[in-house]
């Protein structure tokens, strides 16, 4: 039978999907694989693997050298231990704390997931990364999409300023100070997610809550500080902290950059759980991410508060009026932070108008404020939030729902990160995110890629917002309109 002209476009597909490209990996790492002298089609298997296990690592801890849950077999064909996971083992590249974990973690089920990361002491300067082969499979679901489709004609019009771009990184890693971070006594008092210095204390380096009072004291024992970022509490000395902050914020950062320059736009995927678009834009810093901006001119419109709005809407203006009517209004930081700390007067949020130490006070403040609603929202059922009466005291019929979703999870929300009762807290969190995606991609962005006349709308999406050309501004307002009407949301947009 003769080839048919399908046959060839799902051949060439198929092709297309598993092309060999190179990837960034820390170049300590390269070179310790390399003295395995592997066969070049393990040696790529084994790079494809240590890079989704560094860039797995860093989205779900913040560091490249955390345990990944894995089931390899489903990853590789069989005999991948033998051909490379084993020589990379026994050398020390990767360590296995050899726990494995349930499928699906569900009872009476064979245990298939074993933990895996990294060897952090392979990864030494953050600066020296260097080109690995490696194989990624793309989801050819996505890549036959409009989005997908139009995400890449989007950023194959930008131009970036590479070296720009990395000198404004080596200065954001630079002036990363203690200052940025509470510590001690400074964390406010509240139930947080606290990581241990070995994976032999508390449940094997896992996250857990627990009391700030007893993290700090625990820290001071062991001659340690217990340091606040974004809602978790690290229990490390203040040199080895900045150390690691600083090489993670500096890798991460480097391997988004190095995407741009080279134009993987393969990389870019849509998250199972939350359906976000992972994307080398969602990947950088924002002050990396302004930085091409300006360059391409781009104008930015974001939704203030955005899923914390989505989170009113969600409710329902009768549940909570004074939550829905501050949340899709944009005001919600700013009304929480003026109650946590009502010596700060309210022209402190007022950029134009606020002296420059009312505006510095004004943003300690907010960041309480956002840290409350990551902890409530984002975080399991805690009673000790911090700065929950604030919350409660304000919106006690938005507290009310926010516990009882989280507790009962009415709307069995489907995703594989929630497999008991223990897990329903995720539920909210992945609604929100699920209902920011379908608003900002599935609609917002889809309506930018349509072809009007001979142009399509430039449009780079990060999660909340939409990037485009200042030509396009008021058009793609129109459209964020127009799906609001349709969707029935209300929120305020900001406009950059």
């Amino acid at each position: 039978m003769g080839t048919t002209a399908a046959t060839k476009k799902r051949k060439f597909k198929r092709r297309l999907i598993k092309s060999k490209i190179a990837t960034s990996i820390p170049q300590g790492v390269i070179n310790a694989v390399k003295g395995c002298k592997l066969p070049e089609e393990y040696e790529l298997e084994a790079f494809t693997f240590i890079d989704w296990l560094i860039n797995t690592s860093i989205y779900q801890s913040g560091k490249c050298g955390s345990y990944v849950q894995v089931h390899a077999k489903s990853k590789f064909k069989t005999g991948y231990k033998n051909n490379w996971l084993d020589a990379l083992l026994e050398s020390e590249i990767l360590i296995t704390d050899d726990h494995y974990i349930p499928a699906n973690n569900k009872e009476g089920k064979k245990p298939k997931c074993i933990c895996y990361k990294v060897n952090y002491d392979l990864v030494h300067n953050p600066n020296t990364l260097g080109k690995a082969k490696s194989e990624f499979r793309l989801n050819p679901k996505l890549i036959q999409t409009p989005i997908y489709k139009g995400f890449v004609k989007s950023a194959n019009a930008l131009e970036y300023p590479i070296e720009l771009l990395e000198a404004t990184l080596n200065q954001l890693v630079e002036d990363i100070s203690i200052e940025d971070f509470n510590v001690d006594e400074q964390i406010a008092k509240g139930s947080y997610k606290v990581k241990f210095p070995s994976v032999q204390d508390y449940d094997n380096d896992k996250l857990n809550y627990f009391d700030s009072d007893w993290v700090i004291d625990y820290a001071k024992s062991e001659e340690l500080s217990a340091i606040e970022d974004d809602g978790t509490i690290y229990i490390k000395s203040i040199e080895k902290f900045l150390t690691d902050k600083k090489k993670v914020v500096q890798i991460s950062n480097q391997k988004a950059i190095e995407k741009l320059a080279n134009g993987h736009w393969h990389t870019t995927d849509r998250n199972d759980t939350n359906q976000r678009l992972d994307s080398p834009f969602t990947n950088l810093n924002k002050e990396l991410f302004e930085v091409i901006k300006r360059h391409n001119g781009l104008r930015e419109l974001d939704s203030k508060n955005s899923q914390y709005s989505l989170l009113a809407n969600y409710m329902g203006e009768q549940t909570d009026v004074a939550f829905y009517d501050i949340a899709t209004m944009g005001m919600l930081y700013e009304q929480l932070a003026l109650a946590i700390d009502p010596s700060i007067p309210k022209v402190a949020y007022h950029k134009l108008k606020a002296t420059k130490e009312q505006w510095a006070a004004g943003q300690k403040a907010r960041k309480k404020a956002k840290l409350l609603m990551m902890l409530l929202v984002f975080g399991k059922v805690k009673t000790k939030v911090p700065y929950i009466d604030v919350f409660q005291q304000l919106f006690p019929k938005a507290y009310e729902w926010i516990s009882w979703y989280k507790t009962e999870n009415p709307f069995e929300i489907k995703s594989k990160t929630i497999n008991g009762e223990d897990d329903f807290y995720k539920a909210l969190p992945i609604a929100l995110q699920r209902m920011e995606s379908k608003f900002w991609v599935d609609g917002v962005l889809k309506q930018c890629y349509k072809k009007r006349g001979e142009n399509r709308i430039v449009a780079i999406s990060r999660h909340d917002s939409i990037s485009v050309f200042a030509k396009d501004r008021d058009t793609v307002i129109s459209i964020i309109d127009e799906q609001k009407r349709q969707y029935g949301y209300k929120f305020s947009l900001s406009r950059n």
